[in-house]
């Protein structure tokens, strides 16, 4: 049996790293979408009404992934993948208090490591 080869072995590291961050938003999404018609009910929200948030999404990202990779053109990977981060997590601290301090040192993590 032949060894596994690195697929990612002529590439730069940041690659893997931004495949692995892709395809873990995938995946999140991959798994939460099967349930939200389930959460749905529970707060009476018809099935039409969740197909079409998910649906909404879809395209959305579709339409914005054109400008999104002029954006990373120009900014850069790091800067725009800790911009995302960082507004996630400011937008955490703010909705949420409980989570104000793992959301806030994530945000504060990803403005730092895009500095470097």
């Amino acid at each position: 049996m032949r060894p596994l080869r690195n697929p990612f072995g002529s590439l730069p590291p940041e690659v893997a790293v931004l495949t692995a961050v892709a395809f873990s938003v995938a995946l999140g999404f991959g798994i939460v979408a099967p349930a939200i018609p389930l959460f749905a009910k529970n707060f009476g929200v018809s099935n039409f009404a969740a197909g079409a948030v998910i649906s909404v999404f879809a395209l959305v990202r579709f339409v914005s992934a054109p400008v999104a990779g002029r954006l990373v053109n120009r900014l850069g990977e790091r800067v725009v993948l800790a911009t995302g981060i960082g507004i996630v997590g400011v937008r955490a601290c703010w909705k949420r208090p409980v989570a104000v301090a793992a959301s806030c040192a994530a945000a504060m993590a990803a403005i730092w490591s895009s500095r470097w």
